[in-house]
């Protein structure tokens, strides 16, 4: 079992570098239809040509040319632009400055203290995995089938602890487990162009799902339940999607996660068990 869930952990990393590499977008400001870094009369002319269908673009510059941000484009968001380039304008009414995200993900992601909980599905096997950090100390922990192994990063030593077992030992960081907290982080940092807000309803539930757009032609869509966020979902450009339930997002560290029990026996053993898995 222990093998299993190291196989099923080594999966996992490859599937959220899959899915993160590559979506970033560059950051544009909205207006910016022609994608140059300038908002202008170019912008406007652009915008008129996509609402009466003589050029097409895609979702990342429609999101762009909805200044106003009615959920249509159209001569009134040509006309913001214009008066924007000419100074008449001091903002657009459309910004993503008070979106969820914004507001109760992205303080989470730049904290130096955080505990982000993510479960990744593959197949029919799943694994939920949390990340946790103080600023020094770091831990992952990967669970799959009621089985935890946590990977603690801890006064400049590496450690491997079994809670099932009660164990731990001492062991050289494994690179894949640095790439996949680096991978779970950097999901959250992507680049998008705000969309829109829409109520979605799965289930009983309804959610507030923000919809951003990258320049990779990917979509992320974050669902909110009560503000907070419960779904993470990501589409690339050939319409391939994955979906991470998050089970816990907080700007501060998990105390039980960076520390090793007292009761805990070392086991060198652990780490040949790693190994050879």
């Amino acid at each position: 079992m222990f093998k299993k869930v190291i196989a099923v952990l080594m999966v996992s990393a490859i599937m959220f570098a899959s899915f993160a590499t590559g979506a970033f977008a560059a950051l544009y400001n909205y207006g910016d239809v022609t994608l140059d870094k300038k908002v202008n009369a170019s912008d406007a002319l652009l915008v008129l040509q996509i609402a009466t269908g003589i050029k097409k673009t895609n979702d990342m510059q429609k999101a762009l040319a909805d200044v106003t941000a009615d959920g249509k484009i159209n001569s009134n968001d040509a006309l913001s632009i214009l008066m924007y380039a000419t100074g008449q304008l001091k903002e657009f009414k459309k910004t993503d400055k008070n979106t969820l995200k914004a507001t109760k993900v992205d303080p989470v992601i730049s904290s130096k203290a955080y505990t982000i909980g993510v479960t990744m599905t593959e197949g029919n096997d799943k694994v939920n995995c949390v990340i946790s950090s103080d600023g020094s100390s770091n831990a992952t922990s990967a669970t799959y089938m009621g089985i935890e192994i946590r990977f603690l990063e801890k006064d400049g030593k590496s450690y491997i602890l079994v809670p099932l077992l009660a164990k731990y030992c001492e062991t050289e960081s494994p690179e894949m487990i640095e790439e996949l907290r680096g991978l779970i982080l950097e999901i959250f940092k992507i680049d998008g162009v705000y969309g829109a807000t829409t109520q979605e309803k799965v289930g009983t539930k309804t959610y507030s799902c923000e919809t951003f757009y990258t320049s990779s032609d990917s979509t992320i869509q974050y669902y909110f339940l009560s503000n907070e966020l419960k779904t993470l979902k990501m589409t690339n450009g050939k319409g391939e999607s994955q979906v991470f339930d998050i089970t816990q997002m907080k700007a501060s560290a998990d105390s039980s996660m960076l520390n090793i029990p007292s009761h805990y026996k070392y086991d060198e053993s652990l780490k040949n068990m790693f190994e050879q898995a």
